[in-house]
């Protein structure tokens, strides 16, 4: 594909949001985990949809997250859609902030010398995974302290589709670095399905 035109300027962003797909479509969410995210990284990834929008920035990304996410939901309200269920999908996202993008404890590691012997070896590997299961924990009791803050997200798409359970919501969204000191392009995927009357999770994937 050819190089994404530029979305930067303000008049660029507006008729970017104005032109943001969203549609019905033939589409079911796996229930599997791994089935889930090979099915949306085959249909989502590398699109034309979704390519338009890698010309824009992290520059003041979280309002850009406010700008397209009104546009989407306007327009699926303009066709007849359950803007609703899809504006609370879009705010239970968080702006990216979620237990998909979580960050993971850091086990602690230690180099030893050789003819270390194998008890302390063994001692510390055991106290290591003790004080990372608690965080795991910690993690799980606490999430919101475990949100990932340097990613800049921006939504760009929302289709209606389906999975075992009912309906579902699959939001595209472009992601690169946060920054302040440099613009930097939102290069990268993530694709959330959400259920539309609850608003949960069924299925995610992200580029690497």
């Amino acid at each position: 594909m050819p190089p994404a035109a530029s979305i930067v300027t303000d008049a660029e962003l507006q008729t970017a949001a104005l032109d943001v797909p969203v549609a019905k479509i033939d589409f079911a969410v796996p229930d599997k985990e791994s089935a889930a995210e090979e099915a949306l990284a085959k249909r989502f990834f590398n699109q034309p949809e979704e390519h338009r929008y890698s010309g824009m920035t992290n520059a003041d990304w979280s309002a850009k997250w406010q700008l397209f996410s009104k546009s989407i939901v306007a327009k699926a309200k303009a066709q007849g859609f359950d803007s609703s269920s899809l504006d609370a999908c879009l705010r239970a996202l968080n702006r990216g902030r979620n237990r998909q993008t979580m960050l993971w404890p850091a086990r602690d590691q230690e180099l030893f010398p050789p003819g270390t012997p194998n008890g302390k070896i063994e001692a510390f590997e055991k106290k290591a995974e003790e004080k990372f299961q608690l965080a795991l924990k910690e993690r799980e009791k606490n999430p919101e302290q475990w949100y990932d803050d340097s990613m800049a997200i921006v939504p760009v798409a929302a289709y209606l589709g389906r999975h075992s359970k009912g309906d579902c919501w699959i939001v595209v969204c472009k992601w690169g670095m946060a920054s302040k000191e440099e613009a930097l392009p939102l290069g990268h995927i993530m694709v959330w399905a959400l259920d539309t009357k609850t608003a949960s999770v069924v299925g995610y994937v992200t580029c690497d």
